[in-house]
């Protein structure tokens, strides 16, 4: 167990969450029913960052742990010393995302349109509809330096 996928919990009634990390929680009982959504724009932790793979190394799985549900990342096999920590992000995503998959492994859901081992990644754009795009992810408040503000410039100009 590496950690819980951390963030707001969002219910059915506050349907307007962050679509490009969150994580919907599934009823048990009910297969296909979403309890609630967790959201971690504001108060995530690193797991939000965590990227696909088909051959993932980890699992999103509901645990109880006293009277809470965590969503907690579980290890499918061992993971090597640098190695990237991964997750299957599922079909719905790519659905609904109409995106390549990206990933390389061996196994790749888009194995028609996969890159090849010696070609480097093309350098993903940020799309316009992405939430974060014009996020001050930092109060200048915080940034005493202005290291972040001059991260922040020279980013606008990539």
């Amino acid at each position: 167990m590496l950690g819980a996928y951390m963030g707001e919990i969002l219910f059915k009634d506050e349907w307007e969450y962050d679509t490009v990390y969150s994580l919907q929680l599934k009823a048990k009982t009910n297969y296909g029913t979403v309890r609630a959504i967790i959201c971690p724009k504001r108060y995530g932790n690193w797991a939000r960052f965590v990227n696909h793979s088909c051959d993932p190394s980890v699992d999103f799985v509901s645990r109880t742990i006293g009277k809470r549900i965590y969503m907690m990342m579980e290890t499918r096999r061992d993971i090597k010393a640098f190695e990237e920590i991964t997750v299957d992000y599922g079909k719905q995503y790519w659905r609904s995302k109409q995106k390549q998959c990206l990933c390389r492994s061996q196994s790749c859901k888009d194995k028609d349109k996969t890159i090849p081992q010696n070609v480097p990644h093309p350098v993903p754009a940020i799309p316009r509809d992405n939430p974060y795009r014009n996020w001050n992810l930092r109060p200048e408040s915080e940034d005493i330096y202005g290291t972040w503000t001059e991260w922040e410039r020279r980013w606008e100009k990539v």
